[in-house]
């Protein structure tokens, strides 16, 4: 698995048992990026990783929190506006995420899946072997089921 990643909250149960699923959908509904990355810190914690899988047509990430849980972002999840790797709305609001979150390399236009981007500005580039992408740091990532049918 990646550094950090522990598990993949599909579901995002946090969000929904802290009551927060609806003002997490203005944020979303509005790309107001500040507001999903409240939203998101106050249930999950800070954010420390994103592994980029795929894109940039159709741009797929998982967010990966201090506490090892992941989140899916991009095209056909729960928050469809991070996506990454062209100019437009979604890396736009991806980059202001990052921005809120602390990140040091926040330009998601120039996110190359797969890539791992660090709060601190490193960065780790994978090879997608099929059902996993191996990281040049030797680490693996399972490719969730969501990317299996596309």
């Amino acid at each position: 698995m990646s550094t950090q990643l522990k598990s993949l909250d599909e579901r995002f149960a946090k969000l929904f048992a802290a009551g927060r699923v609806d003002s997490a959908q203005r944020a979303i509904s509005h790309g107001d990026a500040l507001g999903i990355h409240s939203e998101l810190t106050c249930c999950y914690g800070t954010l420390q990783e994103v592994i980029c899988l795929s894109g940039p047509h159709c741009a797929k990430c998982i967010l990966v929190f201090e506490n090892g849980v992941g989140l899916l972002a991009g095209a056909d999840s729960y928050i469809p506006i991070l996506t990454f790797g062209y100019s437009g709305q979604g890396p736009r609001i991806l980059t202001a995420f990052l921005s809120a979150a602390g990140f040091t390399l926040t330009d998601a236009e120039h996110f190359q899946p797969p890539l791992i981007v660090r709060r601190d500005g490193s960065t780790t580039k994978g090879i997608n072997q099929g059902t996993w992408i191996r990281w040049d740091d030797g680490t693996m990532t399972p490719i969730p089921k969501f990317l299996d049918s596309k």
